[in-house]
């Protein structure tokens, strides 16, 4: 399983964003517009890969198309939205479907899966349920990043607080709130 890291990041601009980390040496910053549809396209491709599993169940168990072609026919005729791809670089998630393997409790059934891929360098797989969680700590600390900004347009203002130490007490935040980094 690969794992990805979610916070809210101050952008080149001063303002602050959403920071995407997958691993120690990889990370992108969205805004807010980039943000919504990296989630969104996160939570389509999470649907995409269950979709691709539910047609090949029906087509093979219920219509008894033989495996081989069922998996043709997703693979060719109901290929993916090229915009999602667009939405998340410089990652993309690429829905699939295979059998469950052991030790899974559905070993042996089709489930959705979602490829991970980074710079075209596959980085492992993951459930439709993990990839939407990720799309909702996307969106949660999308949430972060503007209350992050609020609070440091009043430290600033109001408080009458210098720049740094405004900031400095935005990034100290993250400690004093449970479940900030998300993953």
């Amino acid at each position: 399983m690969t794992h990805f890291w979610v916070r809210s990041a101050t952008m080149p601009d001063g303002r602050y964003g959403v920071s995407i980390e997958l691993g120690p040496d990889r990370a992108f910053t969205l805004d807010r517009t980039a943000a919504l549809k990296y989630a969104a396209a996160c939570c389509y491709e999470a649907t995409a890969a269950e979709h691709s599993a539910a047609v090949l169940r029906l087509f093979t168990e219920k219509l008894n198309i033989p495996r081989e072609e069922a998996a043709a026919f997703v693979r060719r005729d109901l290929a993916p939205d090229p915009s999602t791809a667009r939405a998340t670089a410089p990652v993309r998630f690429i829905a699939a479907a295979g059998r469950a393997k052991h030790p899974c409790p559905d070993a042996g059934k089709t489930i959705g899966l979602v490829r991970i891929e980074h710079d075209g360098i596959e980085q492992g797989w993951v459930s439709p349920e993990e990839l939407r969680n990720h799309a909702t700590g996307v969106l949660s600390a999308l949430a972060a990043t503007e209350l992050d900004t609020r609070l440091m347009g009043a430290l600033v203002e109001v408080i009458e607080l210098d720049e740094a130490s405004a900031r400095a007490i935005v990034h100290q935040l993250g400690d004093f709130i449970p479940g900030r980094t998300v993953e």
